[in-house]
Parts: C-alpha cells; structure tokens; sequence
C-alpha cells in the first residue's frame, strides 16, 4: 500500500459520504468505484469540521510514523553500507 492511499483512508472519515465509518475503498485497482466514491463526496457537500480536525490530526500522526519509518529504514541500509565498507577495507588491507 502506497502512503497516499493510506493517507486517503485516514482522511476520509471526514467526509459525509462516509458517515464516520470506514467504507472499503479499493484504490484505483477498480476506477468505476474510485470515480463513484468521489462523486459521492463532492455531491454530499462539506466535510464537517469536528470530523475534519481529527482526520487531519490523523494525517499527521500517519505521517510523522511514515517519516519513522523511512528514517530506520535508511538508518539501517547506512550502517549495513558502513560495514561492508569496513570490511571490504580490511580483506584490501590483508
């Protein structure tokens, strides 16, 4: 899953075509069901604002775990790079 689609799972409980539940929404693998999903939402007015303050606090959480993520995982593939590095090094050395 990309971390638009998990964003757009996040933020979506503020619209009012979903009812503060969690409708199933298959991405763009079904484009006849994106495309009813967003002319739901743009047809069922503005989102309200008590849903919509949550959703974007939600986004940011998700966010802030996402840049996590990324930075353990660079974090990771450095220190495996320093020490091949180091290791290469040293059978040169030899």
């Amino acid at each position: 899953m990309s971390f638009g689609e998990a964003l757009h799972t996040v933020t979506d409980r503020a619209s009012p075509w979903h009812d503060n539940h969690n409708e199933t929404w298959y991405g763009w693998l079904n484009p006849a069901a994106s495309a009813g999903h967003a002319a739901g939402e743009y047809t069922l007015g503005p989102s309200r604002e008590v849903e919509r303050g949550m959703a974007e606090h939600e986004a940011y959480l998700l966010w802030e775990r996402y840049q996590k993520m990324l930075k353990e995982k660079r974090e990771k593939e450095e220190e495996k790079r320093r020490r091949e590095e180091e290791e290469k090094k040293k059978k040169e050395a030899k």
